[in-house]
């Protein structure tokens, strides 16, 4: 192999071999921060456990949804494979891979029903790519399935809150279930320099800098944003600096409806500009007629075409505005990757807010995360307003933005590499 390993790497691609002193366990949990090097020691280690203990058998490969699967574990297989100079085949509208006589299945576990997918299949074991991301009844099910004897359980993941079920069920319990457990940390992974190191700590703030950088199953608290004050500013970019302009909205009829203006100068993304109507605080709620005409009134003056990002959920709406002539699409809305991408964003400057945005203003300096419910949720209060944010950041696609000026926040996108396709 030309990819040195780091001791804690050797041991994740290692511990099941004869002559380890914990070949005996049934399986392994790499948990920890990102980019730590747990990837590749654990394909590299599964794919050699898999092949030399078992022939014409079959394999779980699970990640969040088969793509992700497909860009953050076939990649980095692929190229192990070819280091190792074994043939393999990718059958892609089957979701599957057979090297030698052993077949690989991909699955994707992103919802309650995901386990479907599982049933009657008996596997040798498993490798399941960011668990902590899956469904109880997924893990619990693939578990299940993997009954042939001599079969191992193979989990990686970041953390997440501290009573997520697989913290609790599997990583606390580790000992007991016979599982070895392995943390990481990115001076785990030899590929990485000081200096990159040193950039992810920048990258992120608050719960996300705990987990993410720290590796640690931190509870979510207090401020969303922590930093906020430091992306405001007291001036707008002169309008000749601004080479894209864009517009995200919340959409409310009782609760309040929030719409900011974004003006990309050079790098940055600024929100110059708000609007906020609250059906319940003015005591007469506005129809999706009035909200057109108030978002025509609220673009004045921007470049004909301006994309709007729209609450996914208001269909109506959304009809309203593209019928008037707007340029709408519905906005991302996963609500933690959006939270994650915004504040990142804010800290490293790549977007700005206007102090004189008020309403959003005020929202950022009282948004905050809910911690009675154990997992991770902001306090549905007043935050109409940061809600449009996320959804710029989001659908504005500001973070990977970075990646294309070379810094990528989830590091490397690994190429599929196949052999063949069938």
């Amino acid at each position: 192999m030309t990819r040195a390993l780091s001791a804690r790497q050797r041991t994740l691609a290692t511990w099941w071999a004869e002559g380890t002193g914990t070949e005996s366990r049934e399986g392994v949990i790499a948990e920890g921060a990102i980019r730590s090097g747990k990837t590749w020691a654990m394909v590299l280690g599964f794919l050699l456990w898999s092949q030399r203990r078992f022939s014409c058998q079959r394999f779980i490969v699970a990640g969040v949804t088969v793509e992700a699967l497909k860009r953050n574990v076939v990649g980095p297989m692929g190229e192990a494979l070819r280091q190792l100079g074994w043939a393999w085949s990718f059958n892609r509208s089957e979701s599957r891979i057979s090297i030698g006589t052993n077949t690989y299945h991909l699955f994707g576990a992103n919802t309650e029903r995901s386990q479907d997918a599982l049933q009657g299949l008996t596997a040798a074991g498993c490798y399941a790519d960011e668990v902590a991301l899956f469904p109880k009844s997924f893990v619990d099910q693939m578990v299940a399935r993997c009954s042939v004897g001599g079969s191992k359980l193979w989990f990686n993941c970041n953390p997440s809150y501290p009573s997520h079920f697989f913290k609790t069920e599997f990583v606390d319990r580790a000992d007991e279930l016979n599982l070895l457990h392995l943390h990481f940390e990115m001076s785990d992974n030899p590929t990485l320099s000081q200096e990159v190191i040193d950039r992810y700590e920048r990258m992120y703030t608050g719960v996300f800098y705990d987990r993410y950088i720290l590796g640690l199953w931190t509870l979510a608290e207090g401020l969303v944003y922590p930093d906020y004050a430091d992306a405001l500013e007291d001036e707008r970019p002169d309008a000749d600096a601004v080479e894209e302009w864009a517009v995200s909205l919340d959409y409310g009829t009782q609760n309040a409806f929030a719409a900011l203006m974004w003006a990309r100068a050079g790098a940055t993304w600024h929100v110059v500009g708000e609007y906020r109507y609250s059906g319940r605080d003015e005591g007469r709620q506005k129809t999706d007629a009035d909200y057109v005409e108030d978002m025509r009134a609220f673009a004045a003056g921007l470049p004909r075409g301006t994309r709007f990002f729209a609450d996914p959920s208001a269909a109506s709406f959304i009809a309203a505005m593209r019928r008037a002539g707007f340029k709408v699409y519905k906005a991302r809305n996963d609500v933690m990757d959006g939270i994650r991408e915004t504040g990142a964003c804010m800290a490293r400057g790549d977007v700005r807010v206007w102090s004189g945005c008020e309403g959003l203003v005020r929202e950022l300096s009282g948004y905050r995360w809910d911690s009675r419910g154990g997992d991770d949720r902001p306090v549905k209060v007043e935050d109409h307003s940061c809600d449009a944010l996320r959804y710029g950041v989001a659908s504005l696609r500001i973070n990977e933005g970075r990646k294309a000026r070379g810094y990528s926040m989830w590091g490397a996108t690994h190429g599929q590499g196949v052999h063949r396709h069938v």
